[in-house]
């Protein structure tokens, strides 16, 4: 289950507004609280951060687990909300879709994923691409996963099988995660990963990070048997 999130924030601060319209965007929901006429809240805010009176203040969770970002950037606040048990730009709320959509939803999810990893790794063996050894280590153990999996005939039957019925979905569900085994442990040498310093390499390790991460989420609320939270 996510983690509840609240947000503290001021009228006029622009900070504060983006966050706002960010997680709506995503799909989020959220409690907000104005500080300008909460003195209770003002005085929470300015002790979690030092004295200092800082806004949009979020609070993500409670109190045996909680997390507290100030004025974060987009993509700390994406990262975040993974980690809490959200999904980014997936409606949150439940919504009449049929089992069909869903598990199409998250086959399409994983094969895109798949594609970006594969090409990650294409692009790593370019003789202008220089990615650090432990990334080229990393891809070297698991491409031959992603890219077997990624091809095998099973990924078509599967979608032809979606679009006929839905009686099959366990079943389906099944195969799905035993594809797909691998990741978490793939997901945690990726994030053992050094980041480089240039500006390609950079951004090549982050998006390998940030899909490792999308399919390791996908596998969790497969086998927890949470996979429609995925996209409600």
């Amino acid at each position: 289950m996510a983690l509840p999130l609240t947000m503290y924030g001021a009228t006029h601060c622009e900070d504060t507004q983006h966050v706002r319209e960010q997680l709506t965007a995503w799909f989020i929901p959220f409690a907000e609280v104005n500080i300008d006429h909460d003195a209770v809240a003002e005085q929470f805010v300015i002790f979690i951060n030092g004295g200092q009176r800082r806004t949009p203040t979020l609070v993500i969770g409670s109190s045996d687990r909680k997390t507290i970002l100030t004025e974060p950037g987009d993509d700390l606040l994406k990262a975040t909300l993974l980690d809490s048990g959200y999904v980014p730009g997936y409606p949150q709320n439940h919504s009449v879709i049929d089992d069909a959509t869903f598990l199409k939803n998250i086959l399409f999810d994983i094969r895109g994923c798949l594609t970006t990893l594969s090409g990650i790794a294409m692009l790593a063996r370019d003789s202008t691409v220089n990615p650090p050894v432990t990334m080229t280590n990393w891809l070297k153990k698991w491409r031959p996963a992603i890219e077997t999996w990624q091809q095998t005939q099973d990924t078509i039957r599967l979608q032809n099988s979606l679009s006929r019925n839905t009686s099959n979905g366990e079943a389906l569900i099944a195969e799905l995660i035993a594809g797909l085994e691998y990741v978490p442990e793939s997901a945690a040498e990726a994030r053992t990963l050094s980041i480089p310093q240039s500006l390609l390499e950079k951004e090549l390790v982050e998006l390998a990070l940030h899909t490792i991460e999308r399919l390791n989420l996908i596998y969790r609320r497969l086998i927890s048997q949470e996979y429609k939270q995925i996209y409600r």
